[in-house]
């Protein structure tokens, strides 16, 4: 957006306004130069002249109360210039203040369109299992569960060091958690968003083997970390079977997707 200039600058018009008083201020001193007393004029027929013997016609001094006429009749347009390019300038400081808010509106437009686009462009989904022979626990304390095994990693949000998921990204998320314990074992695990408990995972089968399995959707701010710790007192059993075709990656998995960005 181009702003408009003010066509005669300020400081121009002060300058004018200057030279058009000093003429009025000269003129009205010359008007009164001029008037000749009845006593060194000619009376013609009653008339007082200012015409001196020997004045030729064209050497008449001009009519010194028009152009005093003339000179504040121009001040009085310079005046109305003034104020003609003051308005201009408000107006122009005020096109200025709305073009910067329109920038600045842009800029905000712009960074949030790219954040979208970068999280619509964001992949998150992880599957990782437990692993091992054999029985995992019991401990005298709630322990976080470390899933060695991962099958899928998309993203890079899961740890398989530490067993915890930050998301990447804000948004909502699937998750679910799929535990086995033995025979006459107990097994109790929680679900945890950051310090919060979510879901609770729990396999007690007094005449054999059993399954727990539980799944939430959750809303996630970029940051949040979820992970599964096993409670005390508790076992898991896990088993991975590597033969080719007939093989299997075991029996307790942690797996978490992002459904879509916000």
């Amino acid at each position: 957006m181009q702003i408009a200039a003010i066509c005669v600058p300020q400081q121009m018009l002060r300058k004018m306004r200057f030279s058009v008083a000093g003429l009025v201020f000269l003129c009205s001193s010359q008007i009164g130069a001029l008037v000749v007393f009845p006593d060194s004029s000619e009376v013609k027929h009653g008339m007082v002249t200012t015409e001196h013997p020997g004045e030729a016609e064209g050497s008449r001094q001009p009519n010194m109360s028009d152009l005093l006429l003339k000179l504040v009749e121009m001040e009085n347009r310079l005046t109305a210039a003034e104020n003609q390019a003051k308005d201009v300038q408000k107006e122009n400081e005020v096109l200025i203040d709305q073009l910067k808010y329109m920038e600045a509106r842009l800029r905000i437009s712009e960074v949030q369109v790219e954040t979208m686009n970068a999280k619509a462009g964001t992949k998150v989904a992880f599957s990782v299992g437990l692993g091992g022979t054999g029985y995992y626990g019991p401990f005298n304390t709630d322990v976080t569960l470390v899933y060695p095994i991962v099958l899928t990693n998309f993203g890079n949000a899961y740890n398989p060091a530490t067993g915890i998921f930050t998301a990447p990204v804000g948004g909502v998320y699937h998750f679910t958690v799929y535990h086995h314990s033995g025979p006459n074992r107990r097994s109790d695990s929680m679900l945890y968003k950051n310090h919060d408990q979510i879901a609770f995972i729990s396999a007690l089968n007094k005449d054999g083997s059993y399954n727990g399995s539980n799944g939430v959707i959750l809303q996630l701010e970029k940051g949040d970390v979820v992970y599964v710790r096993l409670m005390a007192d508790s076992w898991l059993w896990d088993h991975v079977n590597n033969v080719p075709h007939h093989g299997s990656k075991g029996w307790c998995h942690f797996n978490g997707i992002l459904l879509f960005p916000e």
